[in-house]
């Protein structure tokens, strides 16, 4: 049991310093973050279909309009429906449960 006990605390003892050498190499300049973010809600894909990223901080837009159609007792966007047959359709050749 004190083998364990020594084999983590030297393991956290490690990270500990490792995080130190990396705070002292980005605060005198030697290593730097950089993050990026994407600013756009919306981007252009092929067919001219509009992606739109919908989460807690960006809402559906209130002029939306969906374009659905049943397939297979559920409603999905009309402009997916020849994709997704196919989709089925060869899950279905390959036995695949989808």
């Amino acid at each position: 049991m004190r083998k364990k006990n020594k084999k983590n605390s030297s393991k956290v003892i490690l990270i500990i310093i490792f995080i130190g050498i990396l705070v002292f190499l980005h605060q005198e300049g030697y290593i730097q973050f950089e993050t990026y973010a994407i600013n756009t809600n919306t981007m252009e894909v092929e067919d001219n279909m509009n992606i739109v990223l919908v989460n807690g901080t960006n809402k559906i837009p209130d002029d939306y309009i969906a374009n659905l159609v049943e397939y297979n007792g559920k409603l999905v966007d009309s402009s997916i429906i020849n994709d997704l047959d196919n989709m089925f359709k060869d899950a279905k050749k390959e036995m695949a449960l989808i």
